[in-house]
């Protein structure tokens, strides 16, 4: 018998990288996007708005209560990602992160420690520093015709 509920999947932080994990998550048929949480309300009330999810949260812990999900993905600011991932640790749900999970490897080892001892599991994002410089690239690579070499470091 296959299961026919959506994977939930929990988002917190409204920026623009939030509303890419978004978009990714929303192409994937069998997962849905069930909540948003943002230190900014207004902020996740338009995203929200503009991705159809039906759900904004005034709380990590409200979030999880309410989505009712199973995946979590923190994409806030880098000064405030440690203390929402010791937050979700306390939660029954995937932790997806986006890089990096903090600006110091000491704060990093605590994580690392809390979430061993917890029994979680933390994925993190792969590095999109310079997504913008992978647009624009994208960009010139599509108006040229023809063969081209392309090099990536």
């Amino acid at each position: 018998m296959v299961d026919s509920q959506p994977v939930k999947v929990a988002v917190i932080g409204a920026g623009n990288i939030a509303r890419e994990h978004i978009r990714a998550f929303s192409d994937i048929s069998g997962v849905a996007v069930s909540g948003i949480f943002s230190r900014t309300r207004s902020k996740a009330e338009n995203l929200a708005a503009e991705m159809g999810i039906a759900k904004v949260c005034g709380s990590i812990e409200e979030l999880k209560a309410v989505s009712q999900a199973q995946i979590v993905v923190s994409a806030v600011d880098v000064i405030s990602m440690p203390k929402v991932i010791m937050e979700c640790l306390d939660h029954d749900w995937l932790l997806f992160v986006e890089k990096p999970p903090s600006l110091y490897l000491e704060e990093a080892s605590v994580i690392r420690e809390a979430a061993i001892a917890k029994g979680k599991d933390i994925r993190i994002a792969m590095n999109r520093s310079f997504y913008s410089t992978t647009r624009m690239v994208l960009s010139e690579i599509g108006r040229v015709d023809g063969r081209r070499i392309i090099m990536v470091e």
